[in-house]
């Protein structure tokens, strides 16, 4: 008996160490998890904290590592300031932001409804011919040629029409190159939507056009809503093709913020308020947008058998 129970007692004493080895790991691999996160966090926060310190900041200081307003520094909104007095300038960000928002918003419906009415062209064709494939591969060419070798010719082609240095010129061109993502995300998704629905209200007596309006469009909602956000952000980010266009009128935020630079060097006193402002933006968007932009994109990602 005495030997029975030393065996139970090592036995038992060998599962309690590994239990408390096992909470051991568990909490190693909880605290490196959030070790992990802490890191992504600063790492993406930092240069909105950057920037936002750098606008509060006088400009007598801007050039020492000063970052904690209040403690090291007296914060001025002598930067918002001068932004509110140059919202109409060239480099102020006012009119900028503005023209960049109303080109941002018609690329972002224009690409996803023209990209939309194509992928539902291409579904179509898929039954009847084999080159589907084919005109997605032609669609995708002005994503593959590089964007310099384009800024001659889309610059003659805008000063024959008389669109140059308008924003219809950006509108169109900014539409056209998020028209291939539109096309290819789009198609991607309706491949997987069900067939039964289409064809159950084709019975019905329904034409392609209420199809597509009626059943297709509700359900693929997240869909558009992230094709619409990358068309948005595309636009939102051109530089080449906003200063090709650019005369006297049509400026964008890209534009705004690289007349910061002058001929005695840059303004770096008002950086920080620039980056604010055109961080803001985006940001605004990502936040209302997230959701819809996780879930669209992740439609098709896993292939069905049917």
């Amino acid at each position: 008996m005495p030997e029975i129970n030393g065996m139970l007692r090592t036995v038992e004493g060998h599962r309690v160490g590994e239990e408390i080895m096992q909470r051991w790991r568990n909490r190693i691999h909880h605290g490196l998890r959030w070790f992990a996160i802490l890191i992504a966090v600063a790492w993406t926060l930092f240069p909105f904290a950057y920037a936002f310190v750098l606008s509060l900041k006088p400009s007598a200081l801007e050039y020492r590592t000063l970052v904690i307003p209040f403690v090291q520094f007296r914060p001025t909104i002598a930067h918002w300031r001068w932004e509110w007095w140059q919202r109409h300038e060239i480099n102020g960000l006012g009119d900028g932001i503005r023209n960049s928002v109303v080109v941002g918003v018609t690329t972002a419906v224009m690409s996803t409804s023209v990209g939309l009415l194509t992928a539902f062209g291409l579904r179509q064709m898929r039954a009847t011919t084999r080159w589907a494939g084919g005109f997605i591969a032609f669609t995708l060419l002005p994503r593959i040629v590089p964007a310099v070798a384009l800024v001659t010719p889309i610059y003659f082609l805008s000063v024959q029409t008389h669109l140059h240095d308008t924003l219809i010129a950006l509108m169109l061109l900014h539409g056209s190159l998020a028209l291939p993502l539109a096309v290819v995300v789009l198609d991607s998704a309706l491949r997987e939507f069900p067939k039964d629905l289409i064809e159950a209200a084709k019975i019905d007596g329904a034409t392609n056009l209420r199809v597509l309006w009626q059943i297709v469009t509700p359900l693929m909602r997240p869909m558009l809503i992230a094709v619409s956000t990358l068309s948005f952000a595309l636009s939102w980010n051109d530089y080449i093709f906003a200063q090709t266009n650019h005369v006297q009128r049509a400026f964008t935020m890209p534009l705004s913020v690289s007349f910061l630079e002058e001929r005695d060097g840059v303004q770096f006193e008002h950086v920080g308020s620039h980056l604010v402002l055109i961080l803001l933006v985006p940001l605004l968007l990502g936040l209302v947008a997230q959701r819809s932009v996780v879930r669209g994109l992740s439609l098709g990602a896993v292939r069905s058998d049917r």
